[in-house]
C-alpha cells in the first residue's frame, strides 16, 4: 500500500507547475525548519559523500591513536580520550542538514571506541560513548526526511547488537530509544531485531537466544515462529548452538536426533539425555571415548578423558565406567600417567 502511495505522489510532483510547486515547498519550509534545512542540504551544492566519511574516519583514528600512543609512551598512566573536535564536525554537518552523513559519523565514532573497550578501567571510553550516544539522539531529532529517519533507525538497530559479547546493555537501551522514534509497525520492528540477532547466534553467541525469545513474546509471534525457526536452525546453527537452545527449550527428543548426527558432543550433552535415552547415551560415550584413547599421548589429553569418564561416572554411568577404566589400563598398560590417572577415578557411585 505505501508503494502505491508514493507513486501516485511520485506523478502528481511530476506533473505539477513548476512555480507552483516551488512556491509550495518555499511556504512548507517556512512553516518547518526541520524542512527547510534539509531542503538546503538535498538542493544545494552537493558534497563528497566518501570524502567527507573518510575525513571522519582520519579524525576518529588520530584521536584514539593520539591517546594510545600517550599511553604506549609513559606519558600518562590514564589513556585521555578526545573526540571534541569530531563531535563538533559532527553537530555542524547535522546544522547544515546532512543528517545521514552526520549520524553515519558517529555510527564509525561509536563502533570504534567499542573497539577501545578493553581499556574501559584506564580511561573514559564509557564517557565518550555516553557523549556520541547523545550526539545520536541530538541528530535524530533534527531528521525530517523519511530516508533519513530510516537510515537513522536501521543504524540503531544494527549497533545496538553490535559487540552482543560485550555486556554493554545500558547503550543498547539508549540505541533501541533512538530507533524507537522512528518505528510505525511494531511487529515488522521486532522481526528486524529478531534478524540481527539470528546473525549473532549464527556465530555462537547463545546469549542473544534469550534476547530474540524476549522481543517475538512480546509482540505475540513467537509461537507461530518458533517452529519455523528451529526448522531452519537445525540446518543453518553450528551445531552446540542448536543444541543449547533444544536444551533450553526442553527438547530433548530432537536434542537426541541432534546427538546421533553429532555424536562428538556426547561429552557436552551426553549427560543431560541420559535421563532419558541412558543405554543410547552410553554407546555414543563409549564410542567417543574409546577413540580418544586411542590416540591419547600426553597427559593434558589423559586428563581430559579422565575428566570425561568421571562426569558420566556421576552421572549414574559408575559400573559402565570402572569396566571401561579397567579395558583402559590393560590396553594401555605402558602409559604409566594414563592409568595412574584412572586408578584416581572415583566410581563409588
Amino acid at each position: 500500500m505505501r508503494e502505491l502511495e508514493d507513486v501516485e505522489m511520485l506523478n502528481l510532483i511530476k506533473n505539477a507547475d513548476e512555480n507552483k510547486l516551488a512556491e509550495f515547498l518555499a511556504d512548507y519550509a517556512n512553516q518547518n525548519p526541520k524542512f527547510a534545512i534539509a531542503l538546503k542540504a538535498r538542493f544545494s551544492e552537493q558534497m563528497n559523500y566518501f570524502d567527507e566519511i573518510s575525513n571522519f574516519h582520519f579524525l576518529i583514528d588520530e584521536a584514539i591513536e593520539k591517546a594510545l600512543n600517550y599511553r604506549l609512551s609513559g606519558s600518562f598512566s590514564y589513556l585521555n580520550i578526545d573526540t571534541s573536535e569530531v563531535t563538533d564536525e559532527i553537530n555542524e554537518r547535522a546544522r547544515q542538514g546532512h543528517i545521514k552523513l552526520a549520524f553515519d559519523a558517529l555510527k564509525l565514532l561509536y563502533t570504534s571506541l567499542l573497539a577501545i573497550y578493553e581499556y574501559q578501567d584506564e580511561c573514559e571510553v564509557s564517557d565518550e560513548i555516553e557523549d556520541c550516544l547523545d550526539h545520536m539522539v541530538d541528530v535524530a531529532k533534527k531528521a525530517s526526511l523519511p530516508s533519513d529517519k530510516e537510515f537513522i533507525h536501521k543504524c540503531c538497530v544494527e549497533l545496538a547488537y553490535y559487540y552482543d559479547e560485550i555486556d554493554y546493555e545500558d547503550y543498547q537501551k539508549q540505541l533501541l530509544t533512538i530507533a524507537d522514534m522512528f518505528v510505525t509497525d511494531p511487529k515488522e520492528y521486532a522481526l528486524e531485531q529478531a534478524d540481527i540477532l539470528e546473525q549473532s547466534l549464527a556465530n555462537g553467541n547463545i546469549k542473544s537466544y534469550g534476547k530474540l525469545k524476549a522481543i517475538l513474546l512480546k509482540t505475540n509471534q513467537w509461537d507461530e515462529t518458533y517452529p519455523n525457526l528451529m526448522q531452519k536452525w537445525s540446518k543453518n546453527l553450528p551445531a552446540v548452538t542448536y543444541m543449547n537452545i533444544l536444551v533450553i527449550e526442553q527438547e530433548y527428543d530432537k536434542l537426541m536426533e541432534s546427538l546421533r548426527q553429532n555424536p562428538n558432543q556426547v561429552f557436552s550433552f551426553g549427560i543431560e539425555l541420559a535421563k532419558y535415552y541412558k543405554d543410547e547415551v552410553w554407546d555414543i560415550f563409549l564410542s567417543q571415548i574409546r577413540s580418544k584413547a586411542e590416540v591419547a599421548n600426553n597427559n593434558d589429553s589423559y586428563k581430559e578423558i579422565c575428566k570425561y569418564a568421571q562426569a558420566f561416572a556421576d552421572a549414574g554411568y559408575a559400573n559402565g565406567v570402572s569396566k571401561l577404566a579397567e579395558e583402559f589400563m590393560t590396553n594401555y598398560k605402558r602409559r604409566r600417567n594414563f592409568a595412574s590417572m584412572l586408578s584416581k577415578l572415583n566410581l563409588s557411585k
